[in-house]
């Protein structure tokens, strides 16, 4: 059956309608901004954790862990993109709040090979300080939550059908704890190469955005943002670098290995 013309009108004119809301997407623009994946290379998507109406963790003089995660993960891309064996994505490139399941569904969806998500920790004790590295789990669930009472946990199930979906996204992530451990040992031995700083070990738990991830995944505290000392270290741009280019030497080695 032949069309007529304005039938054809009104089809360019709904596809065009469709790609311009496409492209005005804040967190769609915002990961299209990223460098093109190219093939036979390792992917590592890099999670800058909050973002938007979400700040995150707040120091005395105003510094936001949204805005330390930002600058912290846009380093690290900038190493990372420097190895030929590499390609890198960012879950937000803007200050844009971007729910926890929607930055795992990137990471799945691009199978991605390595999934970091970038925080900074808070304490109502301000002498408490040091990078951790968390890996999935739900060991130690209880002395978990009486440590990072703040922390967001995978959800909690409501009804039998949640119940099992939940259980699903857990053991998505089950399947790789043993490579997740293993990158994050890595990943530890590189930081405490570095002088003055404390690191704090790696620690399990049982955290939303880890949830569901099927590649192996951990969330780093890059230090205390609650401790002057740290807020101070976290808001200059040569620290910052510091600690990336561990992490960056810890990739390297994990994928050599």
């Amino acid at each position: 059956m032949i069309r007529k013309k304005k039938d054809y009108q009104s089809i360019f004119y709904i596809l065009f309608t469709l790609l311009v809301l496409y492209l005005l997407s804040p967190e769609l623009s915002s990961i299209a901004k990223e460098e093109p994946v190219k093939p036979n290379k390792k992917l590592v998507v890099i999670d800058a954790g909050h973002g938007g109406k979400d700040t995150g963790a707040s120091g005395v003089s105003g510094l936001t862990e949204k805005g330390i995660t930002l600058k912290l993960a846009l380093i690290l891309r900038d190493m990372l993109i420097k190895k030929p064996n590499l390609n890198v994505l960012l879950t937000r490139t803007e200050n844009i709040d971007i729910a926890p399941e929607k930055r795992v569904s990137l990471a799945n969806s691009k199978s991605a090979d390595i999934f970091l998500s970038l925080h900074v920790n808070g304490s109502f004790d301000p002498a408490q300080k040091g990078i951790e590295i968390y890996y999935y789990s739900e060991e130690n669930l209880e002395l978990f939550l009486q440590a990072s009472p703040g922390q967001t946990l995978s959800p909690k199930a409501e009804s039998e059908e949640t119940s099992t979906l939940i259980s699903t996204w857990n053991e998505a992530q089950n399947a790789f704890i043993p490579k997740s451990l293993k990158l994050a040992k890595i990943l530890d031995d590189n930081l405490r190469k570095l002088q003055d700083l404390e690191v704090r070990g790696i620690r399990p738990a049982p955290l939303y955005v880890l949830t569901g991830t099927t590649m192996p995944s951990l969330v780093i505290e890059a230090g205390f943002v609650t401790n002057t000392a740290e807020e101070s270290a976290l808001a200059r741009d040569e620290y910052l670098k510091a600690i990336a280019s561990k992490i960056a030497d810890g990739i390297g080695e994990y994928f050599e290995e």
